[in-house]
């Protein structure tokens, strides 16, 4: 376990010295929470409760979507509406595409060329 905290300590700096300004395996500098292989993350996940009535979409993505990245959507909003009028699968390509135009990630800091991407974007019956 240490030998492989270090090895992660050692690719953070790495990452790091290249501008990367969110490490997956580092919290040094990010509160936020990576779950990689460790089981401890999913208690650190955000929750709240909402009124049903005043809930009428969904929008569930993994870390590798982002809207800065998408050409067209600026927010989450927009990330919706793109993937509802041409698709989950698009919006995620089109996600793809752009990293493809950073590869070192140096306008989107990342830990590799292609961040694993996951979108659902579901409109709710009232």
């Amino acid at each position: 376990m240490g030998q492989r905290r270090g090895a992660r300590r050692l690719r953070a700096a790495r990452l790091r010295a290249r501008g990367a300004t969110s490490v997956a395996g580092d919290r040094s500098h990010d509160p936020g929470w990576y779950a990689g292989a460790e089981p401890e993350a999913a208690a650190q996940g955000i929750t709240t409760i909402q009124e049903r009535s005043g809930v009428a979409a969904l929008v569930l993505a993994s870390d590798g979507v982002d809207p800065e990245r998408h050409p067209e959507a600026t927010t989450w909003r927009g990330l919706y509406d793109e993937a509802r009028r041409i698709g989950a699968a698009r919006v995620l390509l089109d996600i793809h595409d752009a990293e493809a135009t950073d590869p070192d990630g140096r306008r989107w800091p990342r830990s590799k060329r292609h961040d694993d991407k996951t979108l659902v974007a579901v409109t709710l019956m009232r």
